[in-house]
């Protein structure tokens, strides 16, 4: 009895460190976004939408857009859908609107029957989106400059259709204190 759970452990352990190992060089051969990363080669960009979906987010909405809005991608729109936001992003979201002609404002008001809100919200933002690429963000996101022009050539290189990222997450709550 005592060698099958010998053998079931060292198993277990076997398991452990081929996962660890798989994560680490996952983590050495990721690609990174951020600016300086994208060469300007000799290259036509596909137009990109960018999809935002903001319930009460007046804190963020205004740097996150102007981010984006602010991108050196050649063919651009931002779409915003305000999702029933009960705070002062409609207001903010004018104000860039009178801007940055590229940025798109829907205001959704009610939630249709057997929706999520959010859902609901990219969903709408999705089909007035003229880009061949769309990007799906969230509102309190922010993009460094440069970044969606080396994700989108990053794609191309490698003849993706789809593709997923992960933020650098900045916590300002109890947890990330040390």
């Amino acid at each position: 009895m005592d060698k099958i759970f010998l053998v079931l452990a060292i198993i277990n352990v076997v398991i452990w460190v081929c996962s660890a190992l798989t994560f680490v060089n996952y983590l050495r051969n990721r690609p990174i976004f951020y600016s300086g990363n994208c060469v300007d080669k000799e290259i036509i960009y596909p137009s990109l939408s960018v999809i935002v979906a903001a319930c009460n987010e007046e804190e963020s909405i205004k740097k996150a857009i102007s981010q984006l809005l602010n991108q050196d991608y050649p063919i651009l729109e931002v779409i915003v859908v305000n999702d029933r936001s009960t705070d002062h992003t409609g207001n903010i979201l004018e104000e860039l609107k009178d801007k940055y002609p590229q940025l798109k404002v829907l205001t959704m008001t009610d939630l249709p029957l057997n929706w999520l809100g959010k859902n609901h919200a990219v969903y709408q933002g999705a089909k007035q989106a003229q880009g061949e690429w769309l990007l799906f963000t969230d509102a309190d996101v922010m993009f460094s400059p440069g970044s969606l022009k080396s994700t989108v050539l990053y794609a191309l290189e490698n003849k993706l259709d789809h593709l997923t990222i992960s933020p650098n997450v900045i916590s300002r709550g109890f947890s990330s204190e040390v």
